[in-house]
């Protein structure tokens, strides 16, 4: 309980001024920028886990979380989607320069989760990332 409690420490440090950019009107915060945060938080909360954050502007302006709670040698043949916790999240809301916008919609695009708490969330970046961000708090004291 200890130990769960100086991760939620941590994190919360590692992100609270992300959190207070995207929330100042004046100071927008990037996809790139927020796929940065994201991966961090996952990352400390989960450490042995496999993550990748790709935010891109190719044909609509998205980020995409790709999940799982190993590395490679973890997974059944070697195939991501053998993980038991394998997950890929989107997050749409940001304009064509990459700036997010007012408004952003978060979706468990595939894996176990989808359709649980995740899916469908829209709310401001900063309610996103705290959202995510508790989410794999809560994976991460349920693994233990």
């Amino acid at each position: 309980m200890a130990m769960r409690q100086e991760v939620i420490a941590s994190i919360q440090e590692l992100i609270a001024p992300l959190v207070v950019k995207a929330a100042a009107s004046s100071e927008k915060m990037t996809g790139s920028q927020m796929a940065e945060a994201i991966k961090a938080a996952i990352l400390k909360a989960l450490p042995k886990s496999f993550v990748n954050v790709k935010f891109s502007t190719n044909i609509s302006p998205s980020l995409f979380i790709w999940f799982a709670s190993t590395q490679k040698e973890g997974w059944n043949n070697g195939i991501i989607q053998n993980d038991p916790l394998y997950m890929v999240i989107s997050i749409h809301g940001f304009n064509k320069e990459g700036v997010v916008l007012d408004k952003m919609k978060l979706e468990a695009v595939a894996g176990p989760f989808k359709g649980k708490s995740i899916r469908g969330k829209t709310a401001d970046c900063a309610s996103i990332i705290k959202h995510i961000t508790t989410y794999f708090i809560g994976l991460a004291a349920s693994a233990k």
